[in-house]
């Protein structure tokens, strides 16, 4: 990481994406085999969730459904605030639904302003 303290963000990708030392070690995690392979039909809870606007509509994409679920949230062109609010109300409803468990983290992925 020493090497990389001075670059961009882009240098930096560039420069980890021919890291050979990250690829082996990234190789010799994903070999100990500590996690199960779960089951399509198990249920879980513990899983990434994402939320994209597509034609100004909100969109969840969630692995244990086998489509895109729609919300019925009309989003204004270009309102990222608009975007937020939306996905705030169904991530509050879904937190609601999870009768009483903690267990949630977000990101947002977004540009700069």
């Amino acid at each position: 990481m020493e090497t990389t303290k001075l670059m961009t963000p882009e240098q930096r990708a560039e420069h980890l994406k021919h890291a050979m030392d990250m690829a082996t070690a990234n190789d010799t995690i994903a070999e100990e085999g500590e996690s199960r392979v779960i089951d399509r039909e198990e249920h879980v809870n513990l899983h990434f969730v994402c939320f994209v606007s597509v034609n100004n509509e909100l969109y969840e994409l969630d692995g244990r459904h086998p489509h895109p679920i729609k919300h019925s949230v009309n989003l204004q062109q270009g309102q990222a605030l608009d975007l937020l609010r939306s996905t705030k109300d169904v991530i509050l409803k879904l937190i609601e639904n999870a009768g009483g468990d903690i267990r949630f983290s977000m990101m947002a992925l977004a540009k700069t302003a």
